[in-house]
């Protein structure tokens, strides 16, 4: 087997590419939630942060649709609404303890030129201060 130049050269572009995405993000595998807990608090409030959050949809809530999008201003009525919860802690059993902290209702759907084009999920930094 040889090595021909133009797999070396996606080689040496992919670890580069690697070691740009390592530079940038010290931890890929977690996205933490402290810029949603300090939306609307002063830079000097002492902040707690979650460490886990997860959204389910409500119970016995189901998507009749081919694509979920669908579900919402069919006739006006639907609704699709999503219970969030947070967690810091695992119990004995190794089990995240997650408690309620509210809901999210979406009662109409709305086409975004700019959302459905260029979707952008922002991503802020790992940060080691909580």
């Amino acid at each position: 087997m040889t090595i021909s130049s133009a797999v070396l050269k996606n080689l040496l572009y992919g670890l580069k590419i690697s070691s740009a995405f390592a530079k940038a993000d010290k931890n890929p595998g977690i996205r933490q939630l402290y810029e949603i807990f300090e939306l609307g608090e002063k830079k000097s409030a002492h902040i707690i942060t979650p460490k886990w959050m997860k959204i389910e949809a409500k119970p016995g809530q189901t998507v009749e649709r081919d694509d979920f999008r669908d579900e919402l201003g069919i006739d006006g009525k639907e609704k699709l609404v999503f219970i969030v919860f947070v967690a810091s802690i695992k119990n004995s059993e190794g089990k995240k303890e997650w408690q309620r902290i509210g809901t999210i209702t979406l009662d109409a759907s709305v086409v975004s030129t700019s959302c459905d084009h260029r979707l952008h999920f922002h991503h802020p930094k790992y940060r080691s201060d909580f």
